[in-house]
């Protein structure tokens, strides 16, 4: 889970990628997620709890582990 893409209010996690944008960031138990282009105004903002988001990054990797290379 330390390499799960997660910041905080004051420094979320940025990615940029072919002019589409995402920022993560954790408030309290809330784990917010904005995209869109690569300069706001973002098109989407939604949350889930943090407990969620830990849960679906953990299936996730479990999932990926557990695949063929």
């Amino acid at each position: 889970m330390a390499d799960v893409p997660l910041g905080d209010v004051s420094q979320p996690y940025s990615d940029l990628d072919q002019s589409w944008r995402i920022l993560i960031w954790r408030h309290a138990d809330r784990v917010s997620i904005a995209e869109g282009a690569d300069e706001p105004p973002f098109r989407s903002l939604s949350w889930v709890t943090a407990a969620e988001y830990a849960s679906a990054w953990t299936d996730a990797l479990a999932r990926a582990r557990a695949m063929p290379m």
